[in-house]
């Protein structure tokens, strides 16, 4: 295998070139899977509750501020792009637009236009990133669960796509399961 660095947030590596998760890895990607689709319910139950509820709700505010915190990589990795925070940029500057907006049409800072980009926002995100945890623990996905609907494509057509190493905490969870189980984790330069 390839060793690979994780300087610079993104980058793009052929096949094989990183592990793929084991039980506790995978299982770890399931419930957060299920915890993204859990999310993507209330919004479909609950509706603008679920946004208007941001005024006294600490679980609405944590889904909100997890979201905007991962769009970059989400978009980025999922898309095989390097957009580095444009796409963190583009949303800060939307929503502020539309809080400005609604504070002059409506007087309030949770006006309509801005409720519902953000409903519409939250709910590609979680959508995107839950079946992105659940494909990524059913067939294995190397590296970040962001690549696992391009390793789907992998698999359906044998046309190869890049993986992508998980910038997140799930990196560590895979290192940590490799060290226990006597695996080394290949591929991986964390230096």
């Amino acid at each position: 295998m390839t060793t690979i660095s994780k300087e610079g947030v993104y980058h793009f590596d052929k096949k094989g070139t990183l592990e793929k998760p084991l039980v506790i890895g995978r299982m770890v990607r399931f419930l957060l899977g299920l915890s993204c689709f859990y999310f993507i319910y209330a919004l479909i139950l609950y509706g603008d509750g679920v946004i208007y509820s941001l005024n006294y709700n600490a679980m609405t505010w944590f889904a909100v501020i997890v979201a905007f915190y991962v769009v970059n990589h989400v978009v980025s990795i999922g898309f095989g792009k390097k957009w580095g925070r444009k796409p963190q940029i583009i949303l800060i500057l939307l929503s502020a637009g539309l809080i400005i907006f609604s504070l002059f049409t409506e007087g309030q800072v949770l006006g309509t236009s801005f409720v519902y980009f953000l409903y519409a926002f939250l709910f590609y995100l979680y959508l995107h990133l839950g079946t992105s945890m659940i494909l990524s623990s059913i067939i294995g996905t190397p590296g970040c669960e962001m690549r696992s609907i391009p390793q789907l494509y992998t698999i359906l057509t044998g046309n190869q796509t890049k993986e992508h190493y998980c910038p997140g905490f799930l990196d560590n969870i895979d290192g940590w399961e490799m060290k226990r189980f006597g695996k080394t984790k290949t591929g991986v330069d964390t230096q």
